[in-house]
């Protein structure tokens, strides 16, 4: 079965609640840990509605084997479970395999061969590509992917992505929407209790929900 597992979480979250505070105009400190438990919850709500990672974070993909090509029949087969015949007219690689986060900044790749030995996949056979939308890996000219063991967790990628160490390089937009997603829990403290409560499901704001999805990275 395919998954993605966080490794390395972020160090820190993405709004300072000094900068919060500034900008909600909060003059004192009373609601302090609940503000930093918003801040949290709007970093990781953010995060999930537009598959991204804001700062840095490690991320594990696990695969049960390499894209491939049957022939006998002109099936195209996708670990990831996306159609290569859809990204092969998009001009994407029709053995690329798409990263579910974004931005990535590093990417590795390890996998089973055929013996079960745990084998380190040359950086030089591979071509990592990626844009503001999306990032994916692809054999590179002349390459392929290797043949694994069959085991479902055969394919193993490693990315480090997010936009950095502090939220400097975070596109504006999506701090914005964050701030309006705490700023709106710190007015409707009743709605926040439930949210964390799970007793209710999130209510964003319609401008954060807006940002959300326009910064949402491609599927495929």
């Amino acid at each position: 079965m395919d998954s993605i597992q966080l490794i390395t979480p972020p160090a820190t979250e993405p709004l300072s609640i000094g900068w919060v505070k500034t900008r909600l105009r909060i003059p004192d400190s009373n609601d302090d840990l609940d503000l930093l438990e918003m801040i949290k919850a709007a970093r990781e709500e953010c995060e999930k509605s537009t598959s991204r990672a804001l700062i840095t974070q490690t991320w594990k993909i696990t695969l049960g084997h390499f894209p491939f090509l049957h022939f006998h029949d002109q099936v195209f087969s996708d670990a990831n479970h996306w159609n290569h015949r859809y990204r092969s007219h998009h001009g994407h690689h029709p053995y690329a395999i798409h990263l579910p986060k974004s931005p990535v900044n590093t990417v590795s790749v390890q996998y089973l061969d055929t013996d079960g030995v745990l084998q380190t996949f040359d950086s030089s056979q591979y071509v990592f590509m990626h844009d503001d939308l999306d990032a994916w890996i692809e054999p590179a000219a002349n390459c392929y992917w290797p043949i694994t063991l069959a085991q479902s967790d055969a394919v193993r990628i490693t990315i480090d992505c997010g936009y950095g160490d502090d939220m400097s390089k975070i596109p504006s937009i999506l701090k914005q929407a964050m701030l309006l997603l705490v700023g709106h829990w710190n007015e409707h403290r009743e709605e926040w209790i439930l949210t964390q409560a799970r007793a209710v499901d999130v209510q964003i704001p319609f401008g954060a929900l807006r940002a959300f999805r326009s910064m949402s990275i491609k599927r495929f």
